[in-house]
């Protein structure tokens, strides 16, 4: 008489899965549907999780690991357009700061362009007074002596003026600069006839003050224009 076999006890799985579980049935799953291929383990217990809560816990896992790699790579996105947008920032600033650093540099060489030619004009306008005084008197040693003092004042100026020039390479080239330049060489001859003829000289000399008197405006109107520049 043979002895009556037990039926085998159905598997039941728990109504909640471990989690270390839940991780290697999700890397089973993720891997059979990227492969196309579904195992034969894979079709004898996967009707059971269908019957089971267990499959929450699957697609619940899945779902956060898709919904944790989207978020990272959101986050990975927003920082990389950040670091760029930083970048090109920092790079427009640093031209800006660049030409506000020229603009004022080409302002103060106009202020000392301008203070030269403005004490010239006062150095010039001396000399001519002087001039203009001693012709209603007799020319003597005294008045002679006072000539070459204001001669030599003026000359000091003049030299200053282009000395500035020579100094500012910033502004060369550009046309209020030129004109001064060109303006400097006619009036060093003029100076230097009066050495000899104040009198004869001082129409002359009359003249180039004036426009030397202009060209300190045009000075002014350009260093105006530079300020704006720089707001």
């Amino acid at each position: 008489m043979s002895t009556p076999q037990t039926p085998p006890t159905p598997a039941v799985l728990p109504d909640k899965m471990p989690e270390v579980w839940v991780e290697q049935v999700a890397s089973v799953v993720k891997s059979e549907i990227a492969s196309g291929v579904k195992s034969e383990k894979t079709k004898i217990w996967f009707p059971l999780l269908m019957g089971s809560s267990v499959i929450a816990a699957v697609v619940s896992y899945s779902s956060s690991c898709y919904n944790t790699n989207k978020t990272i790579s959101a986050t990975k996105d927003v920082v990389t357009t950040n670091i760029t947008a930083t970048k090109e920032l920092a790079g427009v600033t640093a031209r800006l700061d660049a030409q506000k650093a020229l603009v004022l540099v080409r302002q103060r060489a106009y202020i000392d362009i301008k203070q030269t030619l403005d004490d010239l004009v006062l150095k010039l306008q001396s000399f001519i007074t002087t001039v203009q005084i001693a012709q209603h008197f007799p020319v003597n040693a005294t008045t002679r002596k006072q000539f070459d003092e204001e001669l030599k004042d003026a000359g000091k100026a003049h030299k200053k003026v282009i000395d500035t020039i020579g100094q500012r390479s910033e502004v060369n080239g550009l046309a209020v600069v030129g004109d001064v330049g060109d303006l400097m060489g006619e009036l060093s001859l003029a100076l230097s006839a009066a050495q000899t003829n104040p009198e004869a000289s001082l129409s002359h000399i009359e003249s180039d003050k004036e426009r030397i008197r202009q060209l300190s405006l045009r000075v002014q109107e350009q260093i105006s224009k530079e300020i704006e520049n720089i707001h």
